[in-house]
Order: structure tokens, then sequence, then C-alpha cells
């Protein structure tokens, strides 16, 4: 899962947001060619594709600015569409001020209103297949939580609550009295007894969520997990990859 500026990026949102991209670009570049010809793109190529990537370019940003790449709570296919239509409003005023002081890259009106209603189509069929990506949990990565405290908790309900993260979690390792697990994931009180489950020492990722590790780190277990190839993260920094925010200090896991 790559990392930027201490930031998890799931591999299927950075998808989601190139093939995005890859649909208004192919649809402006299409229309152009389509209607101009070959003849005119083999004189001069740079125009279409400087004119498809700025549209591009300007769309997306918009999509971006109207939080329409924030997917971790998806709304209905209506709500998707008047938001896009305004973001996209937005993104044809931004055009037209860069059209009136850069006349070179104007896009002629009947071809924009071609390209743009390709777009749209295209992008609410795009932005459907992610929602149901995202609602039967395809190309999701499990992960194990050691801890059944308040670290973890908040781990897990950041977790369930984002389901655009990506992640699942398989099992906690702690105490099976937890309230807060039940019902989640099967708890099981040793990293080792996940051996006996072929399907859980499948898992490749496990995430230390205790809230205080004096005399309860599993140290043998997470040794022969790290032997095996597993990842092993910290919680603290788990989360805040994941929210963006800072944990308190009393929860910060004493070593």
């Amino acid at each position: 899962m790559p990392t930027f500026f201490n930031k998890y990026y799931p591999v299927r949102k950075l998808l989601f947001f190139l093939g995005e991209g890859v649909l208004i670009f192919s649809s402006v570049f299409g229309i152009l060619l389509f209607f101009t010809g070959w003849s005119i793109f083999v004189i001069a190529p740079n125009e279409h594709i400087i004119r498809a990537f700025i549209v591009t370019l300007i769309f997306q940003l918009s999509l971006y600015f109207y939080d329409l790449y924030d997917l971790r709570k998806p709304g209905t296919t209506t709500d998707t569409f008047i938001r896009m239509m305004q973001a996209f409003g937005v993104g044809c005023i931004i055009l037209a001020f860069l059209y009136a002081l850069f006349p070179s890259i104007i896009i002629s009106t009947s071809l924009f209103w071609k390209s743009y209603l390709i777009i749209c189509i295209s992008l609410l069929g795009w932005r459907s297949l992610y929602h149901l990506v995202l609602e039967k949990k395809i190309f999701v990565r499990e992960v194990i939580i050691i801890g059944t405290g308040e670290t973890a908790e908040r781990i897990s309900q950041e977790v369930n609550a984002n389901q655009e993260f990506g992640v699942v979690i398989s099992a906690y390792i702690g105490n099976a009295a937890s309230f807060f697990a039940q019902g989640i994931a099967p708890v099981y009180e040793r990293l080792g007894d996940i051996r006996q489950h072929p399907q859980l020492a499948k898992v490749e990722r496990i995430v230390v969520a205790l809230d205080d590790r004096r005399g309860t780190m599993p140290i043998h277990d997470l040794l022969d997990s790290k032997l095996q190839g597993k990842l092993i993260e910290d919680g603290v920094t788990f989360y805040e990859a994941i929210v963006d925010s800072q944990v308190p200090v009393q929860h910060v896991s004493h070593v």
C-alpha cells in the first residue's frame, strides 16, 4: 500500500483516480481526433494532446475540491451526479478564463459539449463500478490486530467506517472479553494460535495496537512472523496514517 507524506493511499484508490483521468483525457482526445481527422493530428499532434490534458487537469482539480475523491461515505447516484455537475460547472468557468488568455488551446463549442457529454456518462459508469468494488470489498488487504484496548478500538472504528481504505480486520489478539471486538472478527489469546487457521496464517500484515506493551508484547511470535516475511506495524503509526491525525499522548504505547 503506497505511502506519501506518512499517509496511506490504497492502490485501488490511486487506480480509480488515474482511471478517471484516462477517461476524461480519452473522451476529449477521441472527439477531437474523430471530428478533425487524422490529417490534422499528424501535422500537429501536440495540439490535441495539450487541449485534452488541460481539460483533464481542470476537471479533476474541480472534482477534488468538491470532495468527490473522498468516498468514505459514498452518496447516491443522484447526489454524485449533482455534485459532479457543480464541479464541472466551476471547471468550465476556469477553462473559459484560460481560453480567453490562451486562444490557441480553445476547443470549438460543438466538440467541447460532445466531449462533455461523454465525460459525464463515462465517469458516472466508472464511479458506479468503484462503489460496487467498495461494497463487495474487492481488492482489500487483511490485517491482524494485536490488542483489544482503546488503541485497537480506534483503529477498528476507522477501518470499519472507511470502506475506501481497503483494509479488513481478520482477527484480534488479546482479551476475548473485549466488547468492541465482538461480532467484528474472531479474538485469539495468542498470536501463535492463528497458525491453526490456514486462512489467517496467510495474512501478511500485523498491527501492534497494545495500549501498554510492558509484559504483554508477544515478542517471540512477532519475530517468527517477521522471519516469515510478514509486515509488522505500530498501531499508533498505522492509525495516524489512516486518519491523518494524532493519537493523544496518553494512548501512545509504552515500550
